[in-house]
């Protein structure tokens, strides 16, 4: 019987039918899934490791599946689930007005996530896939899946828009004087509001979530192929996501909506308020 992150040995009646066969017992069946797997893997991700797992309740060592084996299966089949809801997440409706994409690396593997904002501040987790922000085949490829998913192609093209620090940062190494300084040009170019430059001038609002994402996967010593690393990353990447404040200076981004040709409005009062 599954009780959150244990399963416990129990004695049931068995009901039998007169011409052979077991009856099944509903109150018996329905504890059987109750979210065994996700619970096993948010214990994980706090930095329980498999062969510390039965030492961190002690009385299940004394009962059934707790091995280092189950864990692991039980994991990843929480982590596969996490992942098919990430990639398979639909945004028609969401109108994403900021889209940030970079790389993370897993031990030998690369991989490359994204995260928007919507017009009211809202940041979401978009999607993620293998490659890495310097393949721009990758990040070519990770926007169209996202424009396939419903996210508007117009959103796509402003992206590319951006010089490359902006949606591909760590292409290259920076000095600290120098660090932003494609993206500070642009902002002041296009006369995105104050109140927005410390949120767009940086690439803090990716770099965030990244860090919830290495902080839960951080007692991984050894990663064995690209899929447990989609698995753990998507995983983390949700419950992250679950802290996600609105961004700073929202209310500012209907200017950017303007400036990005998304909305018609008085451009006289748009630079006014600019100032």
């Amino acid at each position: 019987m599954c009780l959150k992150e244990r399963k416990l040995g129990v004695t049931k009646p068995r009901l039998r039918e007169k011409g052979g066969g077991e009856v099944a017992i509903p109150a018996y069946e329905a504890v059987q899934e109750n979210g065994m797997s996700q619970r096993m893997l948010d214990v994980l991700m706090r930095g329980i490791s498999t062969r510390q797992y039965a030492e961190v309740l002690p009385e299940m060592a004394s009962t059934c599946g707790v091995s280092k084996s189950t864990v692991s299966r039980e994991a990843a089949e929480a982590g596969e689930a996490a992942l098919k809801e990430l990639v398979e997440r639909r945004f028609e409706g969401i109108d994403l007005l900021v889209i940030y994409i970079d790389g993370m690396q897993f031990g030998e593997h690369h991989g490359i996530s994204a995260v928007g904002v919507d017009r009211a501040g809202h940041k979401h987790v978009l999607g993620m896939q293998q490659g890495a922000t310097e393949n721009a085949a990758a990040v070519e490829d990770l926007l169209g899946q996202l424009v396939a998913r419903g996210v508007d192609s117009k959103a796509k093209r402003d992206c590319a828009n951006w010089p490359t620090g902006w949606s591909r940062n760590r292409r290259r190494q920076r000095t600290v004087c120098g660090e932003g300084l494609e993206e500070c040009f642009t902002i002041n170019r296009l006369g995105i509001p104050p109140s927005l430059h410390r949120c767009l001038a940086t690439t803090n609002l990716i770099e965030s979530p990244q860090s919830g994402v290495r902080m839960q996967t951080r007692r991984v010593c050894r990663w064995r192929d690209a899929a447990m690393v989609q698995r753990w990353a998507a995983a983390s990447f949700l419950s992250t996501e679950k802290n996600f404040r609105r961004l700073m200076g929202w209310k500012d981004l209907w200017q950017l909506e303007t400036i990005l040709g998304r909305k018609v409005c008085d451009q006289a009062a748009v630079q006014q308020q600019a100032a």
